[in-house]
């Protein structure tokens, strides 16, 4: 059960690239009410309705609701400021609804799960830079009282930029911590972008690299992201016209999916296998 809690948890992570492109409607000159998937295999059959995602007038995500997954389906309760206050995931007892507070030196979020509570407390500086989090769960098994399950500190450089991330994990029922991964990030020495982060497992050995390249410009133009324990690689391409992204292509063992914008929105996704197109995904858009 606590898998399935964290596999909701990390939902927004996992369905995003394909399935919810924004987590805030794209800045257009018409404000964007509502996006809609059209999916199909190919470009000759007829397309139905895939996730459709709704904002408010300020550009924050109010709901998105899949066609046949009702984990996908989520709504949105926002305050004035257009924060989240309470966010229901899924349908009927798979729900999970998280609620959020919000103060300058902190978020909470408190999320349940058949029985099950999580709390998710993020720690800010007076630059509002998040310098820490972490996670408590309690219920069923581990009984009444939150118990502290991880921890994330977060370190930065004079001028504001991520240097790291640690990540620390503690035993049930005992007064044990033990670091689990940790993350480093690596800037060019004069242009100041990034370049490279690196992922270490718990033993210290490096487990995944992601390399960042750019055009004489300073804009993006790829992203390689090797997992070094299988020996996988995965490589993001970034493609622009006059001065817009236009294509950002993502390959990985002989997937391909190109995705394409004009304007500032994603108009069109296209999905191959070797060099046969399998998914075509079109997105509608309405306005206020």
């Amino acid at each position: 059960m606590e898998k399935i809690f964290l596999l909701f948890i990390l939902s927004g992570l996992t369905f995003s690239l394909w399935s919810q492109p924004y987590d805030q409607a794209p800045k257009l000159s018409k404000k964007v009410m509502r996006i809609t998937e059209w999916v199909s295999p190919n470009l000759n059959t007829k397309p139905v309705k895939g996730m459709v995602s709704h904002f408010d007038r300020q550009g924050n995500l109010l709901s998105y609701t899949g066609r046949d997954s009702s984990i996908l389906n989520t709504r949105h309760v926002l305050n004035s400021k257009g924060q989240i206050l309470e966010k229901r995931e899924g349908e009927g007892v798979n729900t999970i609804v998280s609620r959020f507070s919000y103060n300058p030196a902190r978020t909470v979020c408190d999320m349940s799960f058949r029985g099950k509570q999580n709390r998710l407390i993020y720690f800010y500086d007076q630059k509002r830079k998040l310098v820490e989090q972490k996670m408590y769960s309690r219920g069923l098994e581990l009984g009444k009282n939150y118990q502290l399950r991880e921890r994330i500190l977060f370190q930065y450089d004079k001028s504001g930029k991520l240097l790291s991330e640690r990540c620390i994990a503690y035993s049930l029922n005992r007064p044990r911590e033990f670091e689990t991964r940790k993350k480093i990030y690596h800037y060019h020495p004069e242009k100041k972008y990034l370049t490279k982060v690196i992922n270490y497992d718990f033993d210290g050995s490096p487990s995944m690299m992601e390399d960042y390249v750019y055009y004489s410009d300073g804009k993006l133009k790829s992203m390689f992201r090797s997992y070094l324990k299988n020996q996988r690689l995965e490589s993001i391409e970034y493609l622009y016209q006059d001065g817009k992204l236009w294509q950002r292509i993502t390959s990985e063992m002989g997937i391909r999916h190109v995705e394409i914008f004009t304007k500032g929105r994603l108009i069109r996704l296209r999905s191959y296998h070797g060099e046969g197109l399998y998914r075509v995904v079109d997105y509608q858009y309405e306005y206020y």
